[in-house]
């Protein structure tokens, strides 16, 4: 216990991290951290603490567990009180932990290896990007987002059906399991919501932040995917200072028009070799209806009766 401090967070805020730094939670001041070990009752600790990147200066009082045996010494009736708190705190962190890890097993990571952005990345570097993730629940009707509200996230439908709606009310498309919207947003293209996302049935959201991502790319193996998102914004901002695709089309396009530049720059690229085939999405895929334009060279359309 004389080599096992615990801490009292006066200021800012850190994570509670557990096995891969996957975020546990995010705690505030006034929390005690560490107090398992400061009486003795752990020989290793569960977790790890860090400070939180947005959360501003952490300032914490160090409470040396020799201070605690000096203070037990003094009033020793209050050991069996502070023993059973923390053995209750133990037995629901023990609890939180391996949900939460199983949680990040089974929903997030496989939700964000099947989103068309991250589709292929490396495996810690899905790890490191989900590990603060959290999901919200919504009820049916549910507004999840309003069209203009400031933005800076991806969501990913991890269970039910969302309509996304414009800012008159109208019903664009459909996302079910797998479907996601925002994608601009969190890339830092748009900084505000383009459409409504109501809940047309109970639904889990994962929300992938900003801050988040950011995280991510500060692993020693993301040097690969930073150039690689880099270029793929690159591209975004080319295709809505030029109004690819619609601009291609025979209907009188402007590069200029707010709704030419949201759709160029939600627009994916795609490229074909020659003898290549391309499957097109079909209306009842999980992330809505599309359109595809051909804007470059010459295809052969199969149907598919042949």
């Amino acid at each position: 216990a004389d080599e096992s401090p615990m801490f009292l967070i006066i200021s800012g805020s850190v994570d509670v991290e557990v096995a891969e730094d996957a975020v546990l939670r995010s705690t505030e001041a006034g929390e005690v951290l560490g107090a398992s070990g400061a009486i003795g009752s752990v020989e290793y600790r569960a977790t790890g603490v860090r400070a939180c990147c947005t959360g501003g200066l952490v300032a914490t009082v160090r409470i040396p567990g020799a201070a605690l045996e000096v203070a037990f010494r003094e009033f020793p009736e209050e050991r069996d009180k502070l023993e059973r708190t923390v053995g209750a705190m133990e037995a629901a962190e023990q609890d939180a932990i391996e949900e939460r890890l199983k949680w990040l097993t089974e929903s997030a990571l496989p939700a964000l290896a099947r989103t068309p952005l991250l589709a292929g990345c490396p495996d810690d570097f899905l790890r490191a990007l989900a590990a603060p993730l959290t999901e919200t629940s919504h009820a049916v009707n549910e507004e999840v987002v309003r069209t203009g509200m400031p933005a800076a996230s991806m969501l990913v439908v991890l269970e039910g059906m969302v309509d996304l709606e414009s800012q008159a009310g109208a019903k664009l498309q459909q996302l079910t399991k797998d479907g996601v919207l925002g994608e601009a947003e969190l890339l830092g293209l748009f900084d505000m919501r383009l459409y409504t996302a109501r809940a047309i049935t109970a639904c889990r959201i994962l929300e992938v932040t900003k801050d988040a991502l950011q995280r991510a790319l500060c692993i020693p193996s993301a040097g690969t995917m930073k150039e690689g998102l880099e270029r793929l914004v690159a591209s975004r901002r080319k295709q809505m200072d030029t109004g690819m695709p619609l601009c291609e089309l025979p209907i009188g396009a402007r590069e200029d028009d707010a709704t030419v530049r949201a759709a160029a720059i939600q627009a994916e690229r795609l490229y074909v070799d020659l003898e290549h085939s391309l499957e097109p999405l079909p209306d009842t895929s999980a992330l809505g209806q599309h359109l595809g334009v051909l804007a470059r060279g010459r295809a052969r359309v199969i149907l598919a009766n042949g």
